[in-house]
């Protein structure tokens, strides 16, 4: 049997055409990845979690699809936890976030283990890792609300200079309004002579001058003369 055109052709030389049913290759839901978006997504995994990066350079061959999705997950961990990093210089929350995303990585990969093996050892080290996992988040809400405390402690010693600074901090914006006003004096001066000469270069009509008709003495045409 060879192939030929869109069907098979038997040696009876009878051409057998494609099952109706018959399905399109399936196209593949996952973006395409680009070498260097791979390479940095291996070394990241190289350098904070080994283990992890050996389980996905075995799905390139066995799961292309797995890989792909493994490495664009990596990807987006990468750039989140460099904006963390970025964001949060001077403090330990990255250190922070990149534990708690090494704990979970591995804390999957130990019940992914536990699925295909359930044994004591693996329960327990899933439990161990469980508890590490909620610890290191007890600690970091402990971290944030020191953080708060520091800062409103920071507010009240601003608010408590501000309070009791308040007499002299009127009168210097009052002296700062008058000496703006005092320095652009000549300027309005001269706007508002500007402002008189304007007005006295346009005559402004007479209500008090006579019409053509009351010159003339003759009535005016809407008045009738009293008889």
């Amino acid at each position: 049997m060879v192939v030929m055109g869109c069907g098979l052709l038997r040696a009876d030389d009878s051409v057998v055409k494609p099952s109706p049913t018959t399905k399109e290759p399936h196209k593949s839901a996952v973006p395409e990845l680009k070498p260097e978006q791979e390479t940095l997504a291996l070394a990241f995994a190289g350098e904070h979690h080994p283990e992890l990066k050996a389980l996905i350079e075995s799905l390139k061959s066995a799961n292309p699809e797995g890989y792909k999705k493994a490495i664009h997950e990596l990807t987006r961990t990468h750039d989140r936890l460099g904006k963390v990093q970025a964001n949060s210089k001077g403090s330990d929350r990255f250190a922070h976030e990149l534990a708690l995303w090494k704990l979970d990585s591995r804390i999957r990969l130990t019940a992914a283990r536990s699925a295909m093996r359930d044994t004591d050892e693996l329960r327990a080290e899933l439990k161990s890792l469980v508890e590490q996992r909620q610890q290191l988040a007890l600690q970091g809400l402990r971290d944030d609300r020191a953080r708060t405390a520091a800062r409103l402690e920071k507010i009240n010693r601003e608010l408590k200079a501000a309070e009791m600074k308040l007499p002299e901090a009127i009168d210097a914006e009052v002296d700062r309004l008058l000496k703006s006003v005092k320095s652009n004096k000549p300027r309005i001066s001269a706007a508002i002579k500007d402002a008189k000469k304007t007005g006295k270069s346009t005559p402004k009509p007479d209500s008090k001058a006579k019409t053509p008709e009351e010159a003339s003495g003759s009535p005016s045409p809407s008045k009738k003369p009293q008889p």
